[in-house]
């Protein structure tokens, strides 16, 4: 009986240590997995100059062809001098609180500590923008052209424009909030306020002119008229009583022609702004005889332009009308032949004077 007792009692010692090692094993493997981390999971949203894009943007280099650098456990550098940064990290919002680090030197993102699913949002903007100029007639100056017209946030930059001949500036449009300013002494257009790739329309127009006529004793019909530039205006004005065509001139070298027929003024291939003026002359000119050693039978007669005119002419004693001397001003040419004196085609006012030579003996 007392082995019996012995038996059993020694059996209840070898379960019960039994049962506390299994569960002091099993305390311990829980104790275990409580302390291993969870295996937080982080998803990413890349956003640029307010648009969401599907990759982060990158400032790469030349010879950086890794076009996927928006894992956080992406060690590659972009921290060249010599790159251009087209891009600049600005800030980032993540879900449930969790916080993260920019590296701007590595150009990654990072969590240290993950408590949380979360969605981290990562916003960047552009440093650099296109610039795209069209013309409506005029050329952007081919070097301007050829260069590289990307224009960094914040500064301008300038285009020589050349307008097709006789065309003025007339506006300029720009997409996106840009600016733009033509300057007309230099031709230049400079273009600010870029924020955004922009397309600057500039628009010249044909250049439109006025021609204003006058008269010196004349009538005219219209004293304005317009012209776009390379036309032709016509206008009709009248010479006034007694008077007929002399000349026409047209001020910042204008040309101008004058029908006598018609009456007709015409103003050709109008490249400026212009005052052209007919002047009309008398049709009729008086010419004055004064004779020394003599006399003539009329000392004055007013004859039409382009006539002749003719005087009578007389010698004192002792002297001859054979080749006198014959002075004239305004240019005016007279000759004598026997008793008279005349003047060819006359075409302005004027006076002559004869002076007779003596009867030389014998004769």
């Amino acid at each position: 009986m007392r082995k019996l007792v012995i038996v059993i009692i020694s059996t209840l010692i070898i379960v019960c240590t039994a049962l506390g090692i299994v569960g002091f094993l099993e305390s311990k493997k829980e104790e275990t997995s409580n302390n291993d981390p969870k295996d937080y999971k982080i998803e990413y949203k890349y956003y640029l100059d307010g648009v969401e894009v599907s990759k982060m943007p990158i400032n790469e280099t030349e010879d950086n062809t890794n076009e996927d650098n928006n894992d956080e456990n992406n060690d590659d550098t972009n921290n060249d001098e010599e790159t251009l940064a087209m891009y600049s990290f600005e800030k980032y919002d993540c879900t449930n609180n969790v916080k993260g680090i920019w590296d701007n030197d590595l150009w990654q993102f990072s969590v240290p500590e993950k408590n949380s699913d979360a969605t981290c949002v990562l916003y960047f903007v552009s440093n650099y923008f296109d610039v795209e100029i069209k013309v409506n007639n005029g050329i952007v100056n081919e070097l301007d052209a050829l260069k590289d017209r990307k224009v960094k946030r914040g500064e301008s930059i300038t285009y020589n424009i050349t307008p097709t001949e006789g065309y003025n500036f007339e506006k300029v449009d720009c997409t996106n909030n840009a600016t733009a300013e033509w300057n007309e002494e230099n031709s230049t257009l400079t273009v600010s306020n870029v924020t955004k790739n922009t397309t600057c329309e500039v628009t010249y127009s044909i250049g439109e002119y006025t021609i204003k006529f006058t008269a010196n004793n004349g009538s005219i019909t219209e004293e304005t008229k317009t012209a776009k530039h390379g036309e032709t205006v016509t206008t009709i004005i009248n010479p006034g009583s007694e008077y007929i065509y002399n000349k026409v001139s047209c001020s910042d070298g204008q040309t101008a022609t004058y029908d006598t027929n018609t009456n007709t003024l015409t103003v050709s291939n109008i490249t400026k702004n212009t005052t052209c003026t007919v002047d009309f002359k008398s049709n009729k000119y008086t010419i004055t005889l004064k004779i020394v050693n003599g006399t003539p039978i009329e000392d004055t007669k007013t004859v039409e332009a382009g006539n002749k005119v003719s005087f009578t002419i007389n010698s004192n004693e002792g002297y001859t009308t054979t080749n006198p001397k014959i002075e004239c001003d305004t240019g005016l040419i007279g000759t004598v032949s026997g008793s008279l004196f005349s003047i060819d085609n006359v075409s302005k006012n004027g006076t002559c004077t004869l002076t007779f030579n003596p009867i030389e003996s014998g004769e």
